[in-house]
């Protein structure tokens, strides 16, 4: 049985994503493809577009035989959290053989000199993968493809296929008729946007600006260097700009300067606002970038899989939230509980009938298609 991982945000799923998927089938002869895939939060310290369960949803509808939540301190961490919880993942059940990835060149070594500071999203990713497996010495093979399409933050599509995520969101963001994104995503993957869009809204960092607005009002006299991400400059930034405040995008580019990049404000501001510490950070490290795995989904012919991981895993798996707390150390479940907690505040901000009741995360059963 040969398996490969793959690292994703699918945030949101477009043809690209399905070409990885097949290629990684068609290259590898791989028997099961796994996705390792970020909760409701990405690494850029944004909410994804839409929550993880429609994720899963389609990630399945379109080759995945299996699908696992990577964390929400390596989900939204920089490249190198987001690597090394990533593949801590994989390599805790005991039976993937390849990571596969895109990347920009197309060419492991490429990518591997970390000096080079123009390297793209994808290539500094794939570099940080490699470098993640070597870090746990790991006997997962890496394995790339040249990424095809447009460029990671090309927000234009002209008329070809391969879009990026970026224009996807954009136009998805500024509520466009989404029959006419149709051509630029697999169809299964505009089945379950569509189903989605009858009961959720697309979602921004600014949907969560009164909420944001609100705990960083209530931490102002203390300060917020508690917090991942914020170092004592940043801490005071905020505290002074905060009464100019107008949302979450504005307040972004207000506290951007040559000296704190955008991208490490909008994670700051993140965990400031799911309560990721830096007490948390510090255990998620020690304990090796993972203490559990969370199911969220998988195929009918993926259960011969399930039960090989079942067999070798080296954490505890949980499919059924609710009995985390019996699987899970103290320190971990209270990880686990931020985590249940930050997909709850997701769900109350995306709800359009905001009379409606929250799903419950520890209700929530595994997607089986």
């Amino acid at each position: 049985m040969k398996v490969c991982g793959i690292i994703a945000e699918f945030n949101p799923f477009h043809r690209g994503h399905e070409y990885i998927i097949k290629t990684t089938r068609k290259q590898t002869g791989a028997d099961y493809i796994i996705v390792a895939m970020s909760g409701d939060y990405v690494q850029r310290g944004e909410p994804a577009i839409l929550d993880k369960h429609f994720r899963s949803k389609i990630a399945l509808s379109c080759g995945a035989d299996l699908v696992l939540e990577i964390p929400g301190l390596a989900a939204t961490g920089s490249a190198e959290y987001f690597a090394r919880g990533s593949v801590a993942l994989f390599n805790a059940l005991g039976v993937v053989d390849i990571l596969f990835f895109g990347s920009e060149s197309g060419d492991l070594n490429n990518a591997t000199p970390m000096a080079n500071g123009h390297l793209s999203p994808n290539d500094l990713l794939s570099a940080e993968y490699q470098k993640a497996l070597h870090y746990f010495s790991s006997s997962i093979t890496p394995m790339t493809t040249k990424r095809v399409g447009h460029g990671y933050h090309d927000a234009d599509a002209e008329n070809g296929k391969f879009c990026s995520a970026t224009h996807l969101r954009d136009v998805l963001l500024k509520n466009e008729d989404l029959s006419l994104q149709k051509n630029k995503m697999p169809d299964a993957s505009y089945t379950v946007l569509t189903e989605a869009q009858k009961c959720c809204s697309f979602l921004s960092f600014s949907d969560f600006s009164l909420l944001l607005y609100q705990k960083l009002l209530e931490l102002q006299p203390s300060g917020y260097e508690n917090y991942f991400d914020i170092f004592s400059d940043l801490s005071n930034k905020i505290r002074s700009n905060l009464p100019d405040f107008q949302n979450a995008d504005a307040f972004r580019m207000l506290l951007k300067s040559k000296d704190i990049a955008y991208t490490h404000i909008s994670r700051g501001l993140l965990h400031i606002l799911l309560d990721y510490t830096k007490e948390d950070v510090d255990f998620y490290v020690q304990n090796g970038y993972l203490s559990y795995l969370r199911l969220l989904g998988f195929s009918e012919k993926a259960t011969t899989l399930l039960s090989e991981i079942k067999k070798n895993c080296a954490l505890p798996l949980i499919s059924k939230p609710a009995d985390a707390g019996k699987l899970l150390s103290a320190a971990a479940y209270n990880l686990f509980e931020k985590d249940v907690r930050a997909s709850h505040l997701y769900q109350m901000v995306a709800k359009k009938d905001k009379n409606a009741c929250i799903p419950s995360e520890y209700r929530r059963s595994p997607i089986i298609l």
